[in-house]
């Protein structure tokens, strides 16, 4: 089986000095495509100089809404020369997180926002953050256009976002927290997307899958930890690992319209 990771951060401290051993070990578990999404106008130049040295990354750039607060004044101008200088490229990570920890929610939508003008401008794919906004997301969403394709990566959204969500063309993808006992959202949800519309994800180097292995969880999650989501994708979705994982890296690479 082909994997594609729809969501990851190699750029992060916690991987980019092993990148080497972190792709072998990817390609060794059949991960034979993976996405990179800039958190920081800082971490950009990482996300380039992986897809510049590895045909198996594709690339997106974007500003995470917890990280938004710290930008430059010319940071949307700096993140259109990105996306010009990599034409097949994303945007993301971007969106909107209300939870405690980030207090300014006008600013996180002004923000997104803009996120989603460069899309529309560049017809670029977007990919979607959200904790604690389903309502205002599904709000902001349908007021915009989005033609080069939105995803929501590591979806814990509530059955009725979900299906906004689906309505507007979103993909749909699913990281590690979906093998977690406790994740009662995700028994509601996985089974509900089409498989049309299905991903899964990393989110390497956090929401390491859970696993028997206490020393596995220890380390960061990494790409190669990928088929620990697909059986659990699988499982909740009631369809055979082989076929998730045919549709998944299928609609993976015509979301950011991947050819390696």
């Amino acid at each position: 089986m082909k994997l594609f990771d729809a969501h990851t951060h190699l750029q992060d401290d916690r991987l980019y000095p092993e990148r080497e051993a972190v792709l072998r070990a990817a390609a060794e578990a059949g991960v034979a495509g993976i996405a990179v999404k800039g958190r920081t106008e800082r971490d950009w130049e990482r996300v380039a100089a992986l897809a510049d040295q590895y045909p198996c990354v594709h690339p997106s750039f974007g500003l995470h809404p917890m990280h938004g607060g710290g930008r430059t004044g010319n940071w949307r101008a700096t993140l259109i020369r990105f996306l010009l200088r990599y034409p097949a490229a994303g945007i993301g990570e971007t969106g909107l997180d209300f939870t405690k920890e980030v207090p300014d929610h006008a600013d996180q939508e002004s923000v997104f926002r803009d996120h989603l003008s460069v899309a529309a401008e560049l017809g670029r794919p977007v990919t979607i953050h959200c904790r604690g906004a389903w309502d205002r997301l599904t709000a902001v969403l349908r007021e915009v256009s989005v033609p080069g394709g939105m995803m929501i990566h590591c979806c814990a959204a509530p059955p009725t976002a979900l299906e906004a969500l689906l309505e507007m063309g979103a993909f749909i993808s699913f990281s590690g927290t979906v093998t977690r006992p406790d994740d009662h959202r995700a028994s509601q949800i996985v089974a509900r997307v089409p498989l049309d519309r299905l991903l899964i994800e990393t989110d390497a180097p956090d929401h390491v899958p859970c696993s028997p292995s206490a020393e596995k969880q220890l380390k960061p999650n990494e790409p190669a930890r990928l088929p620990d989501v697909l059986a659990s994708v699988a499982s909740l979705h009631g369809s055979a690992r082989e076929k998730i994982a045919s549709a998944s890296s299928g609609n993976a690479r015509r979301f950011f319209g991947f050819e390696s």
